[in-house]
């Protein structure tokens, strides 16, 4: 096929006038004759090196660009430390959620056995036991992410994320799924076109995706299509619940929030609507309670 294409070339480039060179610049001058000497090959190869040459260029005058390229070709060959952690949740805003508890666990349970690294968006998080911090998409955020061994994150990680062999992705994912995920949802309305192909592949990386139940196992399988290893061993997070002195606990935090201890409480947290939003990941807020109603039915107690 090449030697046809070949010919084909010889013949159409034949028959353009002498003059049409002149106004071309030197890289496709040099197609056109290559082109009129049916060398497909030097135009296959002369084509790959201006991609390469024009790839560089755009990855050295963009810094988020150059910082990729230096984490895929050059520290993702470095040797993995073995014995790091690099913990994320919600994207580094914050020390919280399973992450955490599984951080202050590991350190608990096997002190100075792991370096712990937590990814934040720029503002310190308080963290126990002196773990290392790392600004989300700075040099050495790049520079961890490609060298650790262990990931522990409860949301997705990066699109250009390598999976790099013997590397361990803990994902703990950050709630019951009691709206539709991903592969479950008919629209997705404020996200990129791309958010189920990019969901898909993320999800492919994970080795361990930990789900709080039977009930969120089962979705998590088909909202993620996911058929790797799950953990029904519920939420780190939610072990504070099971502690035997959990009524003190009670007690000492209505204090901190001023709550008469004889009172009981309701906590209200819903998760965001897909088809309710201002722009892309900015999602509105509608409150959809009676609050009068409540203070009626409620009483005082």
């Amino acid at each position: 096929k090449r030697e046809e294409i070949g010919e084909c070339l010889k013949e159409a480039l034949g028959k353009m006038g002498s003059g049409v060179d002149d106004r071309l610049d030197r890289y496709a001058r040099q197609l056109v004759q290559y082109g009129k000497r049916g060398r497909v090959d030097k135009i296959a190869k002369k084509a790959r090196g201006n991609a390469r040459k024009q790839k560089m260029q755009t990855v050295f005058h963009s810094r988020s660009m150059m910082k990729r390229y230096i984490y895929r070709k050059i520290l993702c060959k470095m040797k993995m430390i073995p014995d790091m952690v690099v913990f994320e949740s919600f994207f580094g805003k914050n020390y919280s959620d399973s992450p955490k508890y599984i951080y202050e666990y590991l350190n608990e349970t096997y002190p100075g056995t792991y370096k712990c690294v937590w990814v934040n968006t720029g503002k310190k998080l308080e963290l126990p036991y002196g773990g290392k911090q790392v600004r989300r998409f700075s040099f050495r955020y790049f520079y961890y992410m490609a060298r650790s061994r262990y990931f522990v994150f409860n949301g997705r990680q990066p699109r250009y994320f390598v999976k790099r062999k013997g590397s361990v992705f803990l994902e703990t994912w950050h709630g019951t799924p009691l709206k539709k995920l991903v592969f479950d949802m008919d629209d997705v309305t404020s996200a990129t076109p791309l958010y189920k192909e990019e969901v898909y592949k993320q999800t492919r990386a994970w080795d361990y995706l930990v789900a709080p139940n039977q009930f969120s196992e089962e979705i998590f399988r088909h909202a993620f299509m996911y058929d790797g290893n799950m953990l029904e061993t519920g939420y780190p997070r939610n072990d504070i619940l099971y502690r035997s002195d959990r009524e003190q606990l009670t007690g000492e935090i209505k204090d901190e929030l001023h709550i008469p201890r004889d009172k009981k409480v309701i906590l209200y947290a819903p998760t965001w609507r897909d088809d309710e939003y201002y722009g892309h990941a900015k999602y509105k807020f509608t409150l959809m309670l009676d609050l009068d109603r409540m203070r009626e039915e409620l009483g005082e107690e």
